[in-house]
This record gives structure tokens, sequence and C-alpha cells, in this order.
């Protein structure tokens, strides 16, 4: 025997003659149970019903009013407008091609961190090639584009979270922070004061592009990825600037002990000499990364002259504050990697303890474990859906449910054919609901008070 259940969608709409509509559907729904079968998921491998909640007379004759205005927003214009709309030929701070383009600029960065001190403290014979100075130039020719670029990116305020558009912010922003050191790493000064050896420290203005390569953690907030591949990419980014501070503070311990070759390193202590100074440049330069390493843990490297001896207490000093700070960082993002898991692996070390001693059999012990383990992806997916929806506009949630909703409400045999005023209301009074394999939606003999559509699942 069916059911037959009246669903009032108590909705003023405004048609375009003016008149109202008092909308009355009927709705026959055989009296067996539904249920979300264990069956392959589509799409987000997850099972998604729409409820959408029925109202009382009451309450929805209180709230009409509020109602129609936001549907007679939205049939003015079905795009609701970007609440942050920027000026023609500006960039937002979190575009994808403007990540692209600074992912692309720090690994010049990067380069040029790496080779700049090596070239100055070693001075290998390729460092005068004509391929390296084209590369050079067309390094410091992509960083001058990079600094108008800037000009017309968005950043965001640190104080308030907000995104700032306006260029003429922008503009002061960028010549108060970063303007000058930017000028500066790419300044040509050897065209400008001649090609003299004694100038050449003015190299050392290079390593300022580093500053870029500060940029990583930044474009590692805004990705749009899961928390723990975060975390990880703010691991490695921590290990890249540790190794990059060893290979600095080496580089410079070789070009202040090689002025005099007096320095003897402590393991050559017991021959009071050392072939150091005759060996080939990868050699000098494995021995100056290692003696740094030494210094960043404290260690002693036997500085002999004065300006040896100031060097390596600064670098100690400083080495001290970054072990702190580095390998503090570390073990938190290490410890925020692994706590989800943990706690998963304790359940499943529970459930796997337990079904040994009831003795299930091995296929059975398979079906839970491959159940718990989709259980918990989509359990994951939900907490994210759900802290996402608890902060976003009520203007967002309406945007994103006429996005996924709205295909599906205009193919539905009852509302095909329905004007957009009808299908607008339908919209405002959905609500999205979540549920697992074989968890029950709606039973027989139940009070008929949502109507449900199926948006991901079978």
């Amino acid at each position: 025997m069916s059911q037959l259940i009246h669903i009032y969608l108590q909705k003023m709409i405004f048609l375009e003659n003016t008149k109202i509509l008092m909308v009355t559907i009927e709705l026959e729904i055989i009296n067996k149970s539904v249920q979300l079968k264990n069956k392959e998921i589509l799409g987000l491998d997850k099972s998604v019903a729409i409820d959408e909640d029925s109202q009382d007379d009451e309450s929805q004759n209180s709230s009409g009013d509020d109602e129609d205005n936001i549907l007679n927003q939205d049939n003015q214009d079905n795009k609701i407008p970007d609440l942050n709309p920027i000026p023609k030929y500006m960039i937002r701070v979190n575009e994808p091609r403007r990540i692209k383009w600074d992912l692309f600029v720090m690994t010049l960065a990067t380069w040029n961190c790496l080779w700049i001190p090596l070239d100055i403290a070693f001075e290998p014979e390729a460092s005068d090639s004509v391929f390296l100075i084209v590369v050079d130039n067309l390094i410091d020719f992509c960083f001058l584009i990079d600094i108008f670029l800037t000009f017309r990116t968005t950043y965001i305020k640190s104080s308030t979270g907000d995104e700032i558009v306006d260029p003429k912010k922008i503009a002061l922003h960028y010549i108060k922070t970063r303007f000058v050191t930017d000028v500066l790493s790419i300044f040509p000064f050897k065209i400008f004061m001649g090609y003299n050896d004694n100038l050449q420290f003015l190299d050392l203005l290079g390593i300022l592009k580093v500053a870029r390569v500060l940029r990583l953690g930044r474009i590692i907030n805004v990705l749009n990825t899961q928390q723990e591949i975060k975390m990880t990419l703010k691991l490695c980014n921590l290990v890249f600037s540790l190794i990059l501070y060893i290979h600095l503070v080496g580089c410079t311990w070789h070009y202040i002990y090689k002025v005099d070759e007096n320095w003897i390193p402590p393991l050559d202590y017991m021959y009071v000499r050392t072939d150091l100074y005759d060996r080939d440049i990868i050699y000098q330069y494995w021995i100056a990364f290692y003696h740094s390493i030494l210094m960043l843990n404290g260690n002693e490297v036997g500085p002999r002259s004065l300006i040896e001896y100031i060097f390596v207490s600064a670098t100690l000093i400083v080495g001290a504050m970054l072990n702190a700070n580095i390998f503090g960082n570390m073990a938190v993002l290490l410890q925020e990697i692994n706590k989800k898991s943990s706690r998963f692996r304790g359940k499943m070390d529970t459930s796997k303890t337990a079904m040994r001693n009831m003795g299930l059999p091995t296929s059975l012990e398979n079906k839970v474990i491959n159940y718990l383990l989709y259980t918990q992806s989509n359990l994951d997916k939900q907490d994210e859906f759900k802290s996402m929806n608890d902060m976003i506009s009520p203007s967002l949630k309406m945007q994103i449910v006429r996005y996924m909703f709205s295909k599906i409400i205009i193919d539905n045999p009852i509302f095909g054919g329905g004007n957009d005023d009808l299908i607008d209301s339908v919209l405002l009074l959905i609500s999205t609901s979540s549920y697992l394999p074989e968890q029950s939606i709606i039973k027989q003999s139940e009070d008929a008070d949502s109507l449900y559509f199926l948006y991901q699942g079978e």
C-alpha cells in the first residue's frame, strides 16, 4: 500500500505578472525502507544526500520577508557577485598562475643563493663561462619582471586577514617591505662601477634574492590540499632552510680562512699541518660544509685569527637560536603529521585484537578492515566539509548549493519544467547531510517531514 504525503513549499514567489503562487507538491513515496548500500561510490567516495527540512506554517510566514529578499536578489543575478573585486590588470595573490610564477622565481633564487657564495668563496673556473654569464643575466631579467608584477599583485594584510586590492596601498606596502632588497639584489653594479676585483663583495648583494625563497611558506598556506600534506611541505621547507644556512656559513668560513691559509682543521692538529689548500674545490667545499655543521651544533673548529674568532663566535650564537627554532618546529610538525594517523592506528589495532580474540576467519577480518579504512576516509572528508561550511558566509553557502544541486532539481520529474522562481525557492531550503554505507536515511512508518535527493552514492 502506498502512502501519500503532501509537502508544502510555502514560498512566496514573485512571478513576472507580479502574482503570488503557493506551491503544493504531492509526492508518492513507496512504502519501503530506503538505505545506502555498501557499493562502489562515485566522485568523492562518499554518500551525500540532500535534506530539505520542511518547516511549519508559522515559522515560514515569520521568515517569509527575509527569504523573499534573498530570492529577489538571486533572480536579478544568478551569480553571487565577488565580495572583493579587483581592478583591471591586477593579480590575486592566490591565483594559480601567480603561485606557479612564484615557484619559478623561487627556483631561480635558490640557484643564486647556492651559486653566488660558492663563486665568491671558491672561485671555480666555470664562473667565467659565457653560459653562466648569460644564465645570470636571464635570471636577473626574470627578477626585474617579478618586481613589476609585485606592484600589481594583491596581498593579505596580516593584522586583519583582508586581501588588499587597492593599487596605491599595494605599491606603498611593497616599497616599505621588500622593494629595496629586491632592487639591490639585481642592480648591475659592475656595469656602472666597472669590473674591478676590489668590488667583488658587491656580488654578495645577490644573496638578497633569498627573500624570494621565503615566499614558499605563504604558498604552502594557500595550497588547496590536505593538512597532512601541508605539514609535510612545511617540514621540507625547514630542512631546505637549514641546508641553505649551512651552505652560506660554510662558504663564508672558507672565504675567511683562505685569506692567510693559516687555519688547520681540528682533525689535522696531530700533523701540525694540512694539505687542505692544495686539494680540489670539491674537497675544500665539503670540508667547509662539515665544519659549518659543527658550528651549528656548537662544536669547536679551532679559529686562529681575530676575524675567525669573531665569525665563529657570532655563528655559534646564531646556531644556538636556529637549533632551538628549526628543530623545535620540526618536532611540532612531525607530531602534527603523525597525530591523526596514530589515533586511527590505535583504533585499527584494537579492532584487530578483538577480531583475533573472537577467532574470525581471515576473509571476514579483511572485510572489516577495508570497511574501517573506507569509513575513516569518508569521516575525514565529512569533517573537512563541515568545517568549511561553518566558516563561510550564507551567500557563499548559497552559491555552493546552487552549483551542486541546480541540475539535480531541474532533472527531477517533480520539478521538471519548473520556472526559475520555483527552483530558487527549493534551493533556499536545502541543507546537506552525509551518510555512511548501510546507514538508514528514512524508514517505513516514520513521519515524513523531509524530502531527500541523492547527490552522490547509491
